[in-house]
């Protein structure tokens, strides 16, 4: 997008510190509940693991046994069938064929991506491979990728949500194609149906071509803002208006979507409050270079309370010199 944007949601970082999660003691350490970044996470295979986590080198790898699972927590949330990742690999035969790459992407650090770091490296729903998981998947592709017994795959933990838990309401985009090339921002008026005061407690954009959409951002426009926003939508032809940089409204972001990104509740006991007569704008970065223009449809999927224990809402902070390490934060 040109410009390197820091999302903070509070919301997020309150539910986090009460259930506990990532405690700093007083020494700076941080109680990293299993995901440490640079120590293999290993999984307790019984006999064949010592006690460092790592499989044992003299023993032959096999995909049930010791690729899959790996597959499993940390690729199969994009490569999935319809999902962002060009091929799924949710079986042996589906990745068998692709071995070669993903040695090379694992080797690079390419795959899975993930570009966030920080003092205590320790994020929800890190994706990165542990130095174990690289070492074991490398090793299983050198050895030949043997697809093994599937007796002897271990019992996988439960996957993190990646949906909703309910689905009260969705918002449809009117069908649109993109009109620019190979970059189109468009923003999309969605009409609110409550007639009462509302509580947003999940929210989750669904892409519908997931070749063009590259990003998306929710906003809220209040009722008072909605006319000034309807009447851009109808001075623009087709639907929608174009808006890029953001909103062009006056709006507030509630949530956003990247490949590979999926739906999530609202942390905390928290809700966004949405009164009769507002809008959901739903902007979407569409880019042609991937299958060319083809319409779409993309919704968003919203829980909604009629109470929450408290009103929540998003801060964005932005400030440039925090990408050079200039981000200040007393103790405290």
């Amino acid at each position: 997008m040109g410009r390197s944007l820091l999302v903070v949601w509070v919301a997020c970082a309150l539910a986090a510190c009460a259930e506990g999660r990532d405690v700093v003691d007083g020494d700076g350490d941080g109680a990293r509940d299993g995901r440490d970044s640079s120590e293999g996470a290993g999984r307790d295979d019984g006999d064949d693991l010592p006690e460092d986590g790592e499989p044992d080198p003299g023993r032959p790898l096999t995909y049930y046994r010791d690729a899959k699972p790996i597959f499993d927590e940390k690729c199969t949330g994009c490569h999935v069938d319809g999902g962002i990742g060009p091929f799924p690999l949710t079986s042996y035969d589906e990745v068998e064929p692709n071995v070669a790459i993903i040695k090379v992407d694992v080797e690079a650090g390419i795959m899975p991506p993930w570009r966030a770091v920080g003092p205590l490296d320790v994020y929800e729903g890190d994706r990165r491979l542990t130095d174990t998981q690289k070492d074991t998947l490398v090793r299983w592709i050198e050895q030949g990728a043997p697809e093994g017994d599937p007796d002897d795959e271990p019992e996988a933990p439960a996957p993190a949500p990646r949906e909703l838990s309910r689905v009260d309401q969705s918002l449809m985009i009117p069908e649109y194609t993109p009109q620019m090339d190979p970059d189109d921002y468009r923003c999309f008026p969605l009409e609110w149906p409550y007639q009462e005061t509302k509580y947003v407690t999940g929210l989750s954009v669904e892409p519908h071509q997931t070749e063009n959409v590259h990003h998306a951002i929710v906003y809220h426009v209040q009722p008072e803002n909605a006319d000034a926003t309807r009447q851009r939508d109808a001075e623009d032809p087709g639907p929608g208006y174009t808006c890029f940089g953001g909103s062009g409204s006056l709006a507030t972001w509630l949530t956003s979507y990247e490949p590979g990104g999926y739906g999530q509740a609202v942390p905390g006991d928290l809700g966004f409050e949405i009164r009769p007569g507002s809008l959901m704008l739903l902007q979407i970065h569409y880019n042609t270079l991937n299958g060319g223009r083809r319409p779409d449809q993309s919704r968003v999927d919203f829980t909604v309370s009629d109470s929450v224990d408290r009103v929540g809402g998003v801060v964005l902070l932005m400030e440039a010199l925090w990408r050079a390490g200039g981000m200040p934060i007393p103790a405290n």
